[in-house]
């Protein structure tokens, strides 16, 4: 259950992936949760860049390869979504739109 704004917890920015795992499940978010994680076939990797940008991949039902985003969250710990999520075609690609978007030079 995410708790009601004026109790959401601020973490960010964030160093590690984990950080915002923490955040997430504290403010009730499912987005890293493993049933939502295995639905969407997500791996999500380590590196936060900017403090609130990182990589996940997803492997889509009936489709062989993995699709690879760059993510934002926000303090709390929530995937941000606004304007929607560019598939990339490897991981590299989205490493460097990640960095691209958080203003950190490659």
């Amino acid at each position: 259950m995410r708790l009601p704004t004026n109790h959401l917890i601020q973490r960010g920015p964030f160093t590690h992936i984990e950080q915002i795992r923490e955040a997430a499940q504290q403010n009730g978010e499912t987005w890293f949760d493993a049933d939502t994680m295995k639905t969407h076939g997500s791996i999500v990797y380590p590196e936060v860049y900017g403090g609130y940008w990182f990589v996940s991949s997803e492997r889509y039902r009936g489709e062989k390869r993995r699709h690879y985003h760059a993510r934002q969250v926000n303090a709390y710990g929530t995937v941000l979504f606004a304007g929607g999520t560019t598939k990339h075609s490897s991981k590299a690609l989205a490493i460097k739109a990640a960095k691209r978007a958080a203003g950190v030079t490659p």
